[in-house]
C-alpha cells in the first residue's frame, strides 16, 4: 500500500489484489528458507517436503478470508483445548477460561469463548466454525442495506462479530444465572422439605465455556442472509435441510431445553448467540459508523 498514488479511493478488489500480493510474496520467501533449510536431506525427501509446502501454501492463498480467519481461532481454541488436557494447568484454567457467574471475575467472559474442555464439544465447535464461519463475508455482503465501502480484508470485520456474539450470549447466561436460577435456589435451599428432595445436579450454579454462542450468531446470520442454502447434520448427512429451517430447529431444541430444565448446553447462551446473529442481519448500526468514519478520513 506504501507505493498507492491514485487521487481516488481504491476499490475493494484492488485492495484485495495488494492484499493477497503480499501474502504470496511472504510464502514465496517460505519456500526459499525451506529450500535451505532442507538443502542436506536426501534429493526425494527434500522435494517431498518442499511438494508439501506448495501444496498447502496454494491452499492458503486461494482460501478465502473469513475462511483463514475461522481457522486462525480454531488454532487458539486449540491450544486452549491442550492446555485443558495438562493436569497441572487445571486449576489456572478453571479460574481463568471458564467462567462462573458468581466468581466476580468479567474478563473469563472473554477467555471462556475460546475454551473447550471436552473433545466431543471442541471437535463439534470446530466443524460448525469453519462451516459457517467460513460463509459469513458472503453471508454479510447480503444483508439488507448494507455498505459496500472499500475494505482489503474481513478479518477484523468476523472477528468483531464473533467477540460480540460470544460475549453478548455469555452475558446472557450470565444474567439467567444470577437473576433467575440463584434466587430460585437459594429460595428452594431454605427449605429443608425442598433441599432434601432437589436434584443434585440442578442445585449449584455451573461454570460456562465454549465457542457455541459466538458460532449461533454465524449460523443465524448466514441461515438469514442465505436463506436458499441447506446443511446437513453430522448424523445425518445423506438427509439436507434448508438452512432457515435447521436454525428454527435448534432454537426450538434450545427452548425446550429452557423449559424442560436440560443443563446438558448452556441453552441461554446458544439464545443469546442467535439474537446477536439475528440483530446483525437487520440492523447492524457500526456499519453506518464505520462508513460515517471511512467518509470523513478519504475527505
Amino acid at each position: 500500500m506504501g507505493g498507492w498514488r491514485r487521487p481516488d479511493s481504491p476499490m475493494t478488489h484492488e485492495l484485495m489484489a495488494i492484499r493477497r500480493y503480499a501474502l504470496k510474496t511472504k510464502l514465496v520467501k517460505g519456500l526459499n528458507w525451506l529450500k535451505k533449510q532442507v538443502s542436506s536431506l536426501p534429493p526425494a525427501i527434500a522435494q517431498e517436503v518442499l511438494a508439501i509446502y506448495v501444496m498447502c501454501a496454494n491452499h492458503w492463498l486461494n482460501m478465502p478470508e473469513g475462511k483463514r480467519t475461522c481457522y486462525g481461532i480454531t488454532a487458539i481454541n486449540s491450544l486452549v483445548f491442550i492446555a485443558w488436557q495438562i493436569p497441572r494447568l487445571r486449576p489456572f484454567m478453571v479460574r481463568h477460561f471458564s467462567h462462573h457467574p458468581l466468581s466476580g471475575k468479567s474478563y473469563t467472559l472473554f477467555t471462556s469463548m475460546f475454551s473447550h474442555q471436552n473433545a466431543i464439544h471442541f471437535l463439534f465447535n470446530s466443524i460448525a466454525l469453519l462451516s459457517f464461519g467460513a460463509a459469513f463475508e458472503v453471508a454479510d455482503s447480503q444483508r439488507p442495506g448494507v455498505l459496500h465501502q472499500p475494505h482489503d480484508t474481513d478479518r477484523y470485520h468476523f472477528l468483531a462479530f464473533y467477540v460480540c456474539a460470544g460475549l453478548f450470549s455469555g452475558a446472557l447466561s450470565h444474567i439467567v444465572a444470577t437473576r433467575v436460577r440463584l434466587p430460585r435456589l437459594l429460595s428452594a435451599l431454605s427449605d429443608a422439605t425442598k433441599a432434601k428432595s432437589m436434584d443434585p445436579s440442578k442445585s449449584t450454579i455451573r461454570p460456562s465455556l465454549g465457542a457455541s454462542g459466538a458460532i449461533y450468531g454465524a449460523v443465524a446470520m448466514t441461515a438469514m442472509a442465505m436463506p436458499e442454502t441447506h446443511v446437513t447434520l453430522i448424523f445425518f448427512p445423506w438427509l439436507p435441510i434448508p438452512s432457515q429451517v435447521g436454525f428454527a430447529g435448534a432454537v426450538a431444541l434450545d427452548i425446550v431445553g429452557i423449559i424442560r430444565g436440560w443443563r446438558v448446553f448452556d441453552h441461554w447462551a446458544h439464545l443469546g448467540g442467535a439474537l446477536t446473529g439475528m440483530a446483525y442481519f437487520f440492523y447492524a448500526p457500526w456499519e453506518k459508523i464505520r462508513f460515517m468514519l471511512w467518509r470523513t478520513f478519504r475527505s
